[in-house]
């Protein structure tokens, strides 16, 4: 059964489209920490409300706990209920919260990682599982009883385990789906192989008699879904028939040489194309629904959300195989070219991506205009950066500079936070001064990233209005000229 929550109430994005009025799991930490039992009630962090509430399924529906904070960070259940709600500027924990099942105290628990180690619920059994790199996992199963490892072996993992009965349940990442692989633990081996939809699975929970996780795909947004047994949430998603229905796109994935992406195309077909490419450099784009991306396509854009070989796909790339700034920037430049039309092209990036996107251009991509999303173009402005995970970053991966000349012929939108404690605002602005065609976009209350509906509703109105500059001024009406000024 799939749980969604529902439409949003109106809030400061719903001016740009009905696309920002559906409503999504998730907290600030991501997908992973946002769902959990206790005492039997199945509780999610959203979107429903503006910020990242925690809602409880009734049978009347989805109940809003208002006193657990209104932007949770992740939440925790088993013998307890517990909340941590978080800074959406900084991405911090600020402070805890309880729940016994009838009120909600303050807690002064610390929030922690999520543990090494999952152990069994009822036998004496452990997994656990470090990174060989990124998008590659040792996966271990020990008997703690004797301190013997029964099980050992490689994988692309995604996400967090969970046992049922006598079977290890993980997912492994097959771009662009998901495997649900069970680990017997009589066979000690894998026994069980449930491909999925095209999509994305996550926050994975099985407790005596029932299975709960979180899933996404183009046309669904991030939902709970819950059955009997992982095999038939399996059975479950597999069933669905997702579609486009209102929404203003079709998509597909593809495959350009060593790059993968999802293709957003406009129902009545694009008048440019936007490749959108993510920050990390190890994360990735998975086929599912986002509300940015829909807008776009209502702008008439197609919209192709790539994985460069950069990226934490452990079942496509290996961990040598990529000279960062380079190779993935050709990736880019190749997947450009092959698309075979004369339709105009904008590069835009998230972080890391915008300067993919520049780099881009220095190895040649021919585009109509450059979007930098909370991100950077040189290496050297990563240079004014204190925050401890960008110095390992620039210690790990010394990056060439773009050839500037070629980014000055080239449009600049730069839509950044004020607050952002990684790459901070007055370098960014400081570095790119001499752009000729530069046209800046300061977000006062965001910092890496765009997490606020206020921040969504000048950023991406801000985007549509340069668009018309660089592309036609596409098929729909402005959002502000349809809605009134935004704040």
């Amino acid at each position: 059964m799939i749980l969604s929550l529902g439409e949003r109430v109106p809030n400061a994005a719903s001016a740009l489209g009905p696309d920002f009025d559906r409503a999504r799991v998730g907290a600030l930490s991501g997908a992973e920490r946002c769902l959990t039992v206790f005492d039997g009630r199945l509780f999610a962090s959203g979107d429903r409300h503006s910020g990242r509430w925690l809602y409880e399924h009734t049978p009347g529906g989805w109940l809003r706990h208002q006193q657990a904070g209104h932007w949770l960070h992740h939440v925790e259940g088993g013998a307890s209920l517990r909340v941590w709600s978080g800074d959406p500027v900084s991405g911090d924990v600020l402070q805890g919260s309880a729940y016994d099942g009838r009120s909600w105290t303050a807690s002064d628990v610390p929030a922690q990682a999520p543990p090494p180690t999952t152990p069994h619920p009822d036998a004496p059994l452990s997994y656990r599982e470090r990174r060989a790199y990124p998008g590659m996992s040792v996966c271990e199963v020990t008997d703690t009883a004797s301190g013997e490892v029964i099980g050992r072996w490689r994988a692309p993992t995604v996400g967090g385990p969970a046992w049922e009965d006598e079977t290890l349940w993980l997912r492994y990442e097959a771009w662009p789906r998901q495997e649900l692989v069970g680990w017997s633990t009589r066979s000690r081996q894998v026994t069980e192989r449930l491909p999925l939809p095209e999509g994305a699975l996550s926050n994975l929970i099985v407790l005596p008699g029932r299975a709960a996780a979180v899933w996404a795909d183009p046309y669904t947004p991030s939902s709970v879904v819950t059955a009997g047994s992982v095999p038939e949430l399996a059975a479950e998603l597999n069933r669905r028939s997702a579609g486009p229905a209102a929404l203003p796109y079709t998509a597909r994935t593809d495959v350009a040489g060593e790059a993968c992406a999802i293709v957003h195309t406009p129902q009545d077909g694009p008048i440019g194309r936007i490749m959108m490419l993510h920050g990390g450099p190890h994360s990735s784009v998975w086929p599912v629904y986002s509300p940015f991306v829909a807008f776009l396509c209502r702008l008439g854009w197609e919209v192709v959300a790539v994985n460069p070989r950069s990226s934490s796909l452990g079942s496509r790339f290996s961990p040598n195989a990529c000279r960062y700034g380079v190779d993935d920037a050709l990736d880019v430049v190749n997947l450009a070219e092959s698309a075979g039309d004369d339709l105009p092209l904008v590069l835009a990036g998230w972080s890391y991506g915008a300067y993919l996107a520049g780099r881009a251009v220095s190895e040649g991509a021919r585009c109509a205009g450059l979007v930098s999303l909370s991100g950077f173009l040189s290496p050297k402005t990563l240079e004014a950066s204190s925050h401890p995970a960008v110095k390992a970053f620039r210690e790990a991966l010394p990056l060439p500079e773009p050839r500037h000349e070629r980014l000055a012929r080239v449009p600049l939108l730069a839509i950044h936070g004020r607050a952002d404690e990684r790459i901070p605002l007055p370098q960014v602005l400081a570095d790119a001064g001499d752009h000729p065609a530069l046209t800046p976009v300061e977000l006062a209350g965001e910092g890496h990233g765009i997490v606020t509906d206020e921040g969504a509703a000048l950023a991406y109105a801000s985007l549509a209005d340069w668009l018309t500059t660089v592309g036609g001024e596409g098929r729909v009406t402005r959002p502000h000229d349809r809605a009134g000024a935004l704040p």
